[in-house]
């Protein structure tokens, strides 16, 4: 097969040829795309954090606004616990749980807590606000607990004359909610996230709250002193303040 013809005005590329030099474009522009991006990382440090599902929009948004020029933020969504053994075994640089103060250990990391998410009624668009004494008597009332334990709490639902139906994720007690016009009970930062026009967020008629801590590794290694400088970002995820600010600009 001829690629290419010479003759006295210099050298062409056949039909053949023109193929054969089009690819060879092709994989140098990746190549140069590959070492640019090699040279990229080498300059900014890669920090692993992780965090669970119903957390991930607003975590991974306030690090990602904080340290997007600064480090590339290596996502991982997981269990509680799975993320703290993957931070103790160096897998993660950081991870962002809900676990009680007697599941986190007292040594081999550094703690920082963020504050304590409770749980919120959402209220989707169509769906009459409760306003009984019982408000969740006769309703069906969609559940998502960060803190693990759903099913204890499912049961004082029931004992409000509720119907819970508990969901994997914060995401989706949501979504489900706005399909059936029924309300939620969700973490108060989950629900603040994923706001919408016309949408009520009011406080859980069944108390309940869970701690929220940023688990570090290595606080000396300068990845993860990045994100120990973004704990302040994350704090105010969990400040009632900041909650009724985005609340109210939803609801404008």
């Amino acid at each position: 097969m001829k690629f290419f013809d010479r003759g006295t005005t210099g050298v062409r590329a056949t039909a053949a040829g023109q193929v054969l030099v089009e690819r060879a474009r092709r994989v140098l522009d990746v190549v140069a795309a590959g070492v640019a991006e090699a040279h990229q990382s080498a300059r900014t440090p890669r920090v692993a954090v992780g965090t669970i599902a119903s957390l991930a929009p607003a975590v991974f948004t306030a690090l990602d606004r904080r340290l997007r020029t600064l480090a590339n933020v290596v996502q991982r969504s997981d269990h509680g616990r799975s993320l703290l053994q993957a931070v103790l075994d160096g897998a993660l640089d950081a991870a962002v749980v809900c676990l009680t103060r007697d599941q986190l250990p007292k040594a081999d990391v550094h703690r920082i807590h963020l504050g304590r998410d409770p749980l919120a009624m959402f209220v989707p668009k169509g769906c009459d606000p409760p306003r009984d004494r019982l408000p969740l008597r006769n309703r069906a009332v969609l559940v998502h607990l960060t803190s693990g334990d759903a099913e204890r709490f499912a049961a004082r639902v029931v004992r409000g004359g509720g119907m819970p139906r508990i969901t994997p994720t914060a995401q989706t007690a949501l979504a489900m909610a706005r399909a059936s016009r029924d309300v939620a009970l969700v973490p108060t930062s989950c629900a603040c996230a994923d706001q919408r026009d016309g949408e009520l967020i009011e406080p859980s008629p069944i108390q309940h709250q869970a701690g929220v801590t940023l688990v570090i590794a290595d606080v000396s290694n300068p990845a993860t002193r990045l994100i120990h400088q973004a704990a302040e970002d994350l704090q105010r995820l969990f400040t009632s303040e900041d909650r009724k600010r985005r609340s109210a600009a939803a609801s404008e």
